[in-house]
């Protein structure tokens, strides 16, 4: 959409969480999510991360998979969870494993990983795409990782890019359309990479004064946390402190932080980059935070709790409208 003030619309097509019930342990204030070739929903805490829940096409239960331990089909701490054409990938962040699992759950394989991944796509060919730090002569200067059905590791990304900034990065990735984007957490700076061969492509730079103004050493601080492709629309996820939280805190100096009260912490951000210019094209800031994009697919997951605290994620998908105005809480702060 071509326009000079475009807004952010967000669907909301299933909510997933509630007082009790099976599957609720999955939902937290740090799910990761994904769906699979079937319109399966995936789901794991990132909390007690030693199963996952899975949820039909229509958010009811179906069944949760795992348990606690370091056999086979057994978790510690489930970090992130890719679905690909024929086989699923679940990232333990505490074991350093990749299991491949069939649709049936079934373990196909368990891969040693050299390091702690912490979010994955899959790509068409069933190879799973992960960003991690990973201490080994061949990945150590690469933040992303490409690793295939058969246990073959290939890492790619530049450790000099600005985006790294000489500390460690967490980036988020997402594939659509054969291409994979990275986005580091700290920089607005958007990668996009062919996947096969891999090769980059694009490197896109953004300016938002959101994410600009936080001073960089103090928690909480805007970061991003996703993107999720639309042809030539990129929709940037990420969050913001709260305007009304006043504490500032330094990391590692502070344990007081408490960041299990998303809600009053953050505000969840989305904008809607334009690829061939760079340009946001539309900002959205609400006070319900977003976790970051589902795996495998083109929705974004939302954090929210009814007036009891009841925990719920939402699987929301944006588009762009045309408003005859924007209201300030959607058009302020850009």
């Amino acid at each position: 959409m071509a326009c000079q003030e475009c807004a952010v619309q967000l669907d909301t097509l299933m909510s997933l969480g509630g007082l009790d019930g099976p599957g609720v342990a999955s939902i937290s204030p740090f799910s990761t999510v994904a769906t699979d070739a079937s319109g399966r929903i995936l789901v794991a805490s990132r909390l007690l991360s030693d199963q996952f829940a899975v949820f039909d096409a229509n958010g009811r239960y179906v069944t949760s998979v795992g348990r606690a331990g370091d056999g086979p089909g057994e978790y510690r701490f489930i970090s992130a969870i890719a679905a690909g054409p024929r086989y699923l990938h679940v990232l333990d962040d505490a074991q350093s494993r990749r299991t491949m699992l069939s649709y049936d759950f079934e373990v196909v394989r368990t891969d040693r990983l050299p390091g702690h991944a912490w979010s994955a796509a899959a790509l068409e060919s069933d190879a799973v795409v992960f960003s991690a730090a990973l201490p080994t002569p061949q990945s150590v200067s690469h933040p992303l990782h490409v690793l295939d059905t058969d246990g073959v590791l290939a890492s790619f990304g530049a450790a000099n890019d600005r985006v790294h900034r000489g500390r460690t990065t967490v980036m988020y990735v997402n594939t659509g359309r054969g291409t994979v984007w990275a986005v580091a957490e700290r920089s607005y700076e958007l990668q996009e990479w062919r996947a096969a061969p891999v090769v980059h492509q694009r490197t896109v730079s953004v300016r938002a004064k959101w994410f600009e103004d936080d001073d960089e050493e103090t928690f909480p601080r805007s970061l991003l946390l996703g993107a999720v492709p639309a042809g030539d629309t990129l929709w940037v996820i990420g969050r913001a402190p709260d305007r009304r939280w006043t504490g500032r805190a330094v990391p590692g100096q502070d344990p007081s932080v408490p960041i299990e009260d998303p809600i009053n912490i953050w505000d969840g951000v989305l904008d809607a980059v334009d690829l061939r210019t760079g340009r946001r094209l539309a900002h959205l800031r609400v006070e319900a935070p977003f976790l970051g994009a589902v795996s495998g697919g083109d929705l974004i997951v939302q954090y929210g709790e009814d007036r009891f605290g009841i925990p719920y994620v939402h699987l929301v998908r944006p588009a762009l409208a045309a408003p005859p105005h924007l209201t300030p809480s959607e058009g302020g702060g850009r």
